[in-house]
């Protein structure tokens, strides 16, 4: 036997048995999870988390907002609405009408295979100048038909364009008595609109108005009794009130001051602790925001607030924390640019009636944002 030739075989063969050896070890390891889990959690404990854009933008010397009390981001985009009477309350601003015309919200039921939809604004222009302050105030009414679940063309003779009995600025509607509407006006005053007559109906509401919200009631008001060192500071939209013994905790929902006309005037929400009389200011609590908001409803202490129209926030009051806090899209928060709008017409042109704008298209009636009903 050549012992050269024995040698180079036993190599060989040590060589071979080493490689499988390896392959035989990896496979071991590779189906064991309990192994695979282990080196994985060291290196997840080894990571250090990285605050949001968001989280940082919030945490400022004045902010009482922590970044461990804001969950997961809602989705990015959503419709604003609640239940109101007859039918639902839609925060969003668009609408079948030139920009001459500011709107703020509608109403919309579904009756008798028809949609009517009711819009709430003011007439801000005649197409080549701003009318001065408080504008023409006006809803408009528009009626389609629906036919397999879709909206066809709409039913010219039901619709219509109704100017409120006084100038009052820019109207929103805040509630819904079965097809009887309440609006409120930027000038403090409120009105009823009867969607089935067509008609404002006297005498209008108690002022100031407020309706149920959760265990407590929602005014909508920004003339809170005492603002105390709030005052001059913030512009409020409305607040949310609730008796507990003998103090009452508000939860008043605005902006900051002075408004930025050109950009993006950040939000405040500020819970107020007063006498039963809300004349006596005993504690404050600030919680600033990038967006101005406004209070939509409540379930229970649980304060959901919106802004944009699209954007919802839920404050629980026990817990003095936000427990939801949507992702706010760039867009929102970058300031437009400065200058007139592009969209309002230079010519001179009478109050346009509903029955002067283009017809819409069969099915969506005008542009909708995700999620519009």
């Amino acid at each position: 036997m050549n012992f050269k030739k024995s040698s180079n075989l036993a190599s060989y063969l040590f060589s071979l048995l080493l490689v499988v050896g390896f392959i035989l070890l990896f496979v071991w390891i590779f189906g064991n999870p309990s192994l695979r889990g282990a080196s994985s959690a060291v290196s997840q404990a080894g990571d250090s988390p990285t605050p949001s854009p968001l989280a940082a933008e919030l945490v400022t010397s004045s902010t009482l907002i922590a970044t461990t009390q804001i969950t997961p981001p809602l989705p990015v985009m959503s419709v604003t609405q609640r239940t109101a009477g007859a039918g639902t309350i839609v925060e969003v601003n668009q609408s079948p009408y030139p920009a001459i015309y500011a709107i703020t919200n509608n109403w919309f039921a579904d009756i008798d295979g028809k949609r009517i939809r009711v819009f709430a604004g003011a007439q801000r222009s005649d197409g080549g100048h701003e009318f001065p302050k408080p504008w023409p105030s006006f809803v408009g009414v528009w009626v389609w038909a629906i036919e397999d679940g879709n909206l066809i063309n709409p039913i010219s003779d039901e619709s219509g364009f109704y100017l409120a009995p006084t100038n009052e600025g820019v109207l929103r509607i805040v509630d819904a008595d079965g097809m009887q509407l309440t609006l409120t006006a930027e000038s403090g005053k409120a009105f009823f609109f009867n969607v089935s007559s067509r008609k404002f109906v006297f005498p209008g509401p108690k002022l100031p108005v407020q309706r149920a919200g959760g265990d407590g009631v929602i005014t909508e008001s920004g003339d809170f009794p005492n603002l105390g060192s709030l005052n001059g500071r913030y512009k409020f939209s409305n607040y949310w009130s609730k008796v507990q013994g003998d103090e009452v905790t508000n939860v008043l929902a605005g902006k900051q001051l002075p408004e930025d006309p050109n950009g993006v005037t950040r939000g405040v929400v500020a819970l107020v602790n007063t006498s039963k009389d809300q004349q006596t200011v005993i504690s404050e609590e600030i919680f600033e925001m990038p967006l101005g908001v406004s209070i939509l409803e409540a379930t229970g202490d649980r304060i959901t607030l919106y802004a944009n129209g699209i954007l919802r926030f839920v404050f629980d009051v026990d817990l003095r924390q936000f427990i939801n806090w949507p992702e706010i899209p760039a867009e929102i928060l970058t300031p437009p640019t400065p200058g007139p709008s592009s969209n309002i017409p230079k010519k001179t042109a009478a109050p346009a009636s509903v029955l002067d704008t283009p017809a819409p298209s069969s099915g969506m009636p005008y542009p909708y944002p995700p999620g519009y009903p």
